[in-house]
């Protein structure tokens, strides 16, 4: 079991990030390229959409190209007419995409 020095609590945490925020440190980035859906790619999504989750497809907030296992795929996030957020994804070309439908997160 891994456990915290004396010296070094786990309270020590936070200021142990707020020291590498200032020192510079970022996350490697991501290679990720923004793109806009074709016609189909919208089409296809707005079939889906309105099949899922009855949702008119309103605006796509944003469509990127990642890389992943070396292979391409398409994800983004839409705005349905009704103000309802969906992630999407799309492993392919001319493949279903991945819908998941954004839920504001209450703590």
């Amino acid at each position: 079991m891994l456990r915290w020095p004396n010296r070094l609590s786990r309270f020590n945490a936070p200021a142990i990030l707020t020291a590498l925020v200032l020192c510079g440190w970022q996350a490697p980035p991501a290679s990720a390229q923004m793109v806009d859906l074709t016609d189909a790619q919208r089409t296809l999504l707005a079939q889906q959409l309105k099949e899922h989750y009855k949702c008119d497809l309103g605006a796509v907030l944003f469509s990127r190209e990642i890389e992943v296992g070396g292979r391409k795929q398409l994800e983004g996030r839409i705005r349905c007419d009704d103000q309802r957020e969906v992630d999407f994804t799309q492993a392919g070309a001319n493949q279903k995409f991945q819908l998941k439908l954004c839920m504001p997160t209450v703590c």
